[in-house]
């Protein structure tokens, strides 16, 4: 039986070498291992965050063997498998499933903007190929394409859809897809800027790119605003985190992540062409940002410490 996603779902980068031109999995295990000491609750590969549309089908799925070996099934584990094709997807997804995943998240991604019934129809192909769980993803900045409350709950429909990753940006959402599938569907947040308003709106789970960064800092947010329901202790970290958060989601998850790794003292490579790392001026500001918050240059060492604490 899969492993439920729930809680922080750490989605790391794809680690790389030679100006991005090869991928390192090596520092996808030391990664994996980091995140479970950590006590995150699941991980993610090849995710956004993973960018998942710079590396090829084998690319993708070396760096999945390598993660899901190091995890060995200690945190439940989803793989992205959006890619262009159908084809393409339902392959991933496959080899996913034969690598022990739990789940697969999946955007649809296309040149041209796809139509409700094309999504659908490749969400029950992908279903009807694998026996694991599928995510959801929508992320309407991206694909051009928002699957709203009504595709939702027509996708719930088909047995093995468990969950919507929501990266709208849109709160009514939480509430909007509860109710138009009978609480079928979990709903995790995929969008940093508003992590907190949909932890405290019933998100369950959390992909968080913030982890990281901070493991630590993002447990935290999930207790107090999930488990605790703590509104005020809440609010005010999420307050702390939010010019970071907002950050993230204004450079993209990838451009600030590999900055961030570096700046954090766990580098992970630079993005692949044509996409580059931060500018100058927004390396600077992510510097000062991190500053602020106490975390350039933790480590591995003292951030498994004090995960520990």
């Amino acid at each position: 039986m899969p492993k439920e996603l729930k809680g922080i779902i750490g989605f790391p980068l794809t680690p790389t070498t030679d100006d991005g031109e090869k991928i390192d999995p090596g520092k996808i295990r030391e990664y994996v291992d980091f995140s479970v000491d950590a006590g995150l609750h699941g991980l993610c590969i090849i995710g956004s965050t993973g960018g998942k549309g710079s590396f090829s089908e084998d690319e993708r799925k070396t760096v999945v063997e390598a993660a899901a070996k190091q995890n060995s099934g200690r945190v439940p584990l989803m793989v992205g498998v959006g890619a262009m094709t159908t084809s393409e997807v339902i392959r991933l997804s496959k080899h996913a499933e034969d690598n022990g995943a739990d789940a697969v998240l999946l955007v649809s991604m296309s040149y041209w903007p796809l139509m409700e019934n094309e999504v659908y129809e490749q969400y029950a192909r992908v279903a009807e190929a694998i026996n694991i769980d599928i995510c959801i993803y929508n992320n309407p900045w991206t694909t051009q394409f928002d699957i709203k409350p009504h595709l939702v709950a027509k996708l719930a429909q088909i047995d093995n859809i468990k969950y919507i990753k929501e990266s709208s940006g849109d709160l009514t959402r939480f509430s909007a897809n509860r109710l138009a599938t009978n609480g079928k569907i979990k709903i995790l947040d995929g969008w940093e800027p508003t992590t907190y308003q949909s932890l405290i709106s019933g998100a369950e789970g959390y992909c968080s790119s913030l982890a990281n960064y901070n493991p630590h800092e993002a447990l935290l947010l999930w207790d107090l605003a999930y488990e605790k329901k703590d509104m005020v202790k809440s609010r005010q970290l999420a307050d702390r985190l939010f010019p970071l958060l907002d950050f993230i989601g204004t450079k993209t998850h990838a451009r600030v992540g590999y900055a961030a790794m570096e700046l954090v003292g766990r580098p992970m490579g630079v993005p692949r062409r044509p996409m580059r790392s931060l500018s100058k001026e927004d390396y600077a500001e992510l510097k000062r940002i991190l500053g602020d918050l106490g975390w350039l240059d933790q480590g591995y060492p003292k951030a498994k410490q004090k995960m520990r604490a």
